[in-house]
């Protein structure tokens, strides 16, 4: 008898906007005072800095984009079942300023099961978007369940453009008998 189980790791996007097409889970973004959101998706953009945006070079076409204030924090979280994660952001142009006028500066923090993991800093010196920017890797979770969360610290602008996650498969095992 010979058992045989092959396991294969796969790669899979949550999108901004559109979410985990492989389980339907949606990202759940944070709202300011209950109920108007903070950050907001390619539809609703009222930063001029926006108009530089091409949107074919975003995942999708979409993208979602947080501007925080002294006071607001913002946050966007999703669960994954995966041994690694990877987070993609459109950078912003040092054109892109924040309403009180300085440099929209991306500031924010990943935790992957309420533990923070890592964060990311930068400040445009560029006029150009930089597109498919990789802002946080980790492959080294356990293979469970995982809730991910991103979080922008104050005076910060960030655009999400999606995840990637690996998960195993592991396709029915088979026996040989001789």
């Amino acid at each position: 008898l010979v058992q045989v189980s092959n396991s294969v790791l796969i790669n899979q996007t949550i999108d901004d906007g559109l979410g985990d097409l492989q389980n339907g889970l949606k990202i759940r973004y944070s709202l300011k005072n209950g109920s108007e959101l903070v950050w907001k998706s390619q539809d609703i953009f009222d930063d001029t800095c926006f108009v530089n945006i091409d949107p074919t070079k975003a995942r999708n076409n979409t993208w979602s984009s947080a501007t925080c204030s002294d006071s607001e924090i913002a946050s966007a979280k999703f669960s994954f079942h995966g041994t690694a994660i990877y987070i993609y952001f459109i950078t912003a142009a040092s054109s892109c300023l924040l309403p009180s006028g300085s440099i929209a500066t991306t500031d924010c923090e990943f935790r992957v099961d309420g533990q923070v993991v890592g964060n990311y800093a930068q400040t445009p010196t560029s006029d150009v978007f930089e597109y498919n920017t990789l802002v946080y890797a980790n492959n080294s979770l356990s293979d469970a369940l995982h809730t991910f969360a991103i979080r922008a610290k104050r005076n910060s602008f960030l655009i999400f453009d999606y995840a990637q996650y690996t998960f195993v498969h592991s396709p029915v095992s088979w026996s040989l008998f001789f």
